[in-house]
């Protein structure tokens, strides 16, 4: 589970989600470049700083940003798919970051840095007991009784219908037209049920409008009143009340700071903009208790990661953090409110699911059910222009179909927004001027604007605006020898050995040493300090077998010679200079005295066409070929086995790659395609910004990127029991292959006030445990 040339779950459902949304392209382009800078395959052996690096994951900014991503998508997409899969959460949410103040405890130092214990270690629990998801369940009658029983609780009345395969079948969704329960067949055990699903995409604007204190106590009363929180629980969640959501889940027993089935039964509740509860995620599995089995102590639990570190099975370690929207941000996103019997045409494709109960089929564009003249729509996978009006069944808002005809996507325009002789304008980066009515009173005139709509003639008729920038989010990274498969046959194993702790570097010779032509990718990390003010930090990176940066991958870069290399962001080239300084992590930095691009001539290229998988020089790799019949290998699919193609693009878009091709490189025959990014556009759409955007340096919190590469000291503030199932862990399962929930020891807390950690120990006695990996 930390083999860094696999996809992680969470980078799985942010392709799986992006291949379903149409965000605007500059998101989706930085999207799809931070999920590839964050691909950095280790290199065999046992040691070496490349390894440090990523093993101990203290290089925040490194690691893939993955709640940021997953909120822009769903805020920003103008026809959201709700996801219904895993709520992608670090493990370690349940560590309360503090302020630093001068921690009270015993210090201990390990070899992945210093760790103060400031609470007491709990109570020894002699044995507990182990579960395995039940095999002879069938996932179907599961989610269908399951689902039933749901609506049931929060009394619903509404029908049961069947999802589509490609929204997520086979699932169901069982809905009045305004509450929806959902389940989806990539996550069979995920139930969402949303209070209004008409009004879920407005969801967006994020705020703080609850205390963390009011938001418990309001999800509390929700969740009682629909009989969802009939079990002994414990309130757990990241305190952040501009995350606005609230986690319960059920108590293991009577000790204290104790769980069960942590990320499996559980209840997760968010909140929308105005305080309301607007959706609850339910993870809810068949696991079956198998027998009890001993458990270690927390002592022993925290001995054994002092002996070992992560160099031995059994042990785990996560690190993250979040990331508060800088000082000033202007990010907001509208949907229009169209008033109800108003003459209308909305654009989209219309989701069609089958009543399981026979019936008319659900059909739902842009969260909304239609109704009326749906004949030939049904499964109709195209993109369609409704005409007709919103109206109320009830209490439930509806769009009433008049009549329907084939159409292009609507685009996403960028602009900027003016106003002149009392009407507003979006001026596009191409040049268009198109009229705008019904604008937002707190629009911002001259703000980077992109807005969603149709045009006709010199009119936009708009959907969704967004505008500016600054998100809040986290990641995190991991590290260790990993868990161990379990052993229940009765008979001890032999355990696993250790891997040879390393044995600390002086990096100090190292200082001085000259870099001649040295080969590497320039990285540039766009910095945002605390006053809103940015500035670039210069690194050369490389993946290369030979020279100095095969052992240490990537190097700071200083001085005035460094100027001009914005225009080389993510090309190569050779740098000469001094290694002045090494940081803790054996990150060297560089006095450059000069460069020279390896290709000075070559260019990042926009190439439209189509990709496939084929088998070259032995290997499975990814052919793009553009429309003119040239066909490329993509450089990463070579290099990190990255080989599952991009879908088809839908009528009216273009799938793109963006990139550069080295002269005279070629694979089987191919030339090769460096990748920078990937995606789809509209064919009308401005595509000078797509290569800006994926030429220009994402913004990170500064205090997020450790440019000092010191190791912080991890502050242990909380201890605790808890059950993960190894559906959790597993980036991918075996067919067939049992699935155990099993104890662990957690020890978390915080090394600042926006970033944690988790270590997580397994409970289990070494007699149960396999000297096998557990993936």
């Amino acid at each position: 589970m930390n083999d860094k040339n696999s996809m992680s779950r969470e980078e799985e459902m942010l392709k799986s989600i992006a291949q379903q949304v149409n965000p605007s392209p500059s998101f989706t382009n930085e999207l799809e470049k931070k999920l590839m800078n964050a691909h950095k395959p280790a290199k065999p052996g046992l040691f070496s700083v490349k390894k440090i690096a990523l093993t101990a994951g203290w290089a925040m900014a490194l690691a893939a940003l993955v709640l940021t991503f997953v909120w822009v998508i769903r805020s920003i997409a103008p026809k959201p798919q709700p996801a219904a899969g895993d709520t992608p959460f670090p493990v370690g949410e349940t560590a309360v970051p503090r302020p630093q103040v001068a921690p009270e405890g015993e210090t201990y130092d390990t070899s992945v840095g210093q760790f103060i214990m400031t609470v007491d270690l709990p109570e020894a629990v002699p044995q507990a007991a182990l579960y395995q998801l039940d095999p002879t369940q069938e996932n179907a009658e599961y989610q269908v009784k399951t689902i039933r029983d749901l609506a049931a609780k929060i009394g619903i009345d509404g029908s049961l219908y069947q999802m589509q395969e490609r929204y997520g079948g086979p699932g169901y969704i069982f809905t009045d037209g305004k509450q929806r329960i959902e389940v989806a067949g990539y996550s069979p055990h995920y139930f969402s049920y949303y209070t209004d699903y008409t009004t879920f995409p407005l969801v967006v604007n994020r705020g703080n409008v609850l205390s963390s204190e009011e938001m418990r106590a309001k999800a509390e009363e929700f969740l009682t009143a629909r009989g969802l929180l009939d079990f002994p629980y414990q309130v757990s969640g990241y305190d952040d009340p501009q995350s606005r959501m609230v986690n319960f889940v059920p108590r293991l027993n009577d000790l204290p700071e104790s769980y069960t089935f942590e990320n499996l039964t559980n209840l997760q509740v968010s909140f929308d903009q105005n305080g309301e509860v607007v959706m609850v995620g339910m993870n809810i599995q068949p696991w079956q208790p198998i027998g009890s089995y001993p458990l270690i102590s927390a002592q022993q639990a925290w001995d054994r990661f002092l002996t070992n570190g992560l160099n031995g099975l059994g042990v785990e370690m996560s690190s993250g953090g979040s990331m508060s929207p800088p000082e000033g941000s202007t990010f907001k996103l509208w949907r229009r409110d169209i008033p109800l019997e108003q003459s209308i045409s909305i654009i989209g494709m219309a989701t069609s699911s089958n009543a399981v109960d026979g019936g008319t089929p659900l059909l739902v564009m842009d969260n909304i059910s239609l109704t009326g003249n749906l004949e030939g729509l049904t499964n109709l996978e195209e993109t369609v222009q409704l005409d007709g009006r919103f109206i109320m069944d009830g209490d439930v808002r509806k769009f009433q179909v008049d009549s329907w005809q084939l159409s292009d996507p609507m685009p996403t325009l960028d602009g900027a927004i003016e106003q002149a002789d009392g009407q507003s304008w979006l001026v596009t980066n191409d040049g268009q001027r198109l009229q705008l009515e019904d604008l937002p009173e707190d629009i911002q005139v001259g703000e980077r604007t992109s807005v969603y709509g149709i045009v006709s003639g010199d009119k936009l008729d708009w959907r969704t605006i967004n505008q500016g920038e600054g998100f809040g989010g986290g990641g995190g990274g991991g590290g260790g020898a990993g868990l161990a498969r379990l052993n229940l046959s009765g008979t001890p194993m032999p355990t696993a050995t250790p891997w040879p702790v390393s044995t600390p570097v002086d990096y100090a010779s190292m200082i001085g040493t000259r870099l001649e032509g040295e080969q590497g990718n320039v990285d540039i990390w766009n910095l945002q300090k605390d006053d809103g003010s940015t500035y670039f930090i210069y690194k050369l990176s490389s993946d290369s077998e030979e020279g100095f940066l095969d052992s240490f991958w990537q190097v700071n870069l200083e001085g005035p010679a460094t100027e001009g290399l914005e225009a080389y962001y993510r090309m190569p080239v050779k740098v000469w200079g001094t290694i002045t300084s090494v940081n803790q992590q054996g990150i060297a930095t560089v006095q450059m005295e000069r460069y020279e691009p390896m290709y000075p001539d070559e260019k990042a290229q926009l190439l439209f066409g189509e990709e496939k998988v084929a088998q070259v020089e032995g290997v499975d790799v990814l052919i793009f070929t553009t429309k003119d019949g040239t066909s490329y290998v993509r450089n990463d699919s070579i290099q990190y086995g990255m080989i599952e193609p991009m879908a088809a693009a839908e009528e009216g878009f273009m799938n793109y790659i963006v990139g550069w091709s080295a002269p005279g490189q070629t694979f089987g025959g191919y030339p090769i395609f460096d990748v920078i990014s990937i995606g789809s556009v509209p064919q009308d759409f401005d595509l000078d910004t797509v290569i800006s955007d994926a030429l220009t340096p994402m913004v990170m919190d500064e205090a997020q990127a450790n440019i000092s590469g010191e190791t912080p000291t991890g502050i242990i503030n909380r201890v605790e029991l808890i059950y993960q199932g190894e559906d959790q862990l597993l980036a991918e399962v075996e067919e067939g292959r049992t699935l155990y929930a099993q104890p662990f020891w957690r020890f978390s807390g915080y090394y600042s006030e926006n970033s944690y950690f988790d270590i997580i120990v397994q409970a289990l006695p070494d007699e149960y445990l396999q000297p096998v990996p557990l993936q």
